[in-house]
């Protein structure tokens, strides 16, 4: 005997919820940034101008901050956030009209 399974539909009239989460690494970003910092930090040290310091502290802060990105889509609502997730930004699912995928 042959079991037979029903098959979805193509284009299915009603969408169903279905979570999801991505998170993009910023790799590059990471780099640079504590790159310039050590290089910040080793002219900071000879040089001994340690107001000059805070460029260091500030190119850390960016590295941690915009270490990745990561966008998540649940039952009602767009939200992204970077890095640890200091902050993030919501948009409620209703207030997408289109959405245009990569060429």
């Amino acid at each position: 005997m042959e079991a037979t399974r029903k098959i979805a539909p193509a284009f299915a009239t009603e969408a169903m919820a279905m979570p999801y989460r991505h998170t993009q690494r910023g790799t590059l970003t990471i780099i640079l940034c504590l790159a310039f910092a050590a290089f910040d930090a080793a002219i900071v040290w000879r040089s001994g101008q340690w107001p000059a310091a805070a460029v260091a502290v500030v190119l850390v802060a960016a590295a941690l901050v915009f270490s990745s990105l990561t966008v998540e889509v649940g039952d009602n609502e767009l939200r992204w956030y970077f890095g640890p997730g200091f902050w993030s930004y919501r948009l409620p699912l209703d207030d997408i009209e289109t959405v245009r995928g990569r060429a």
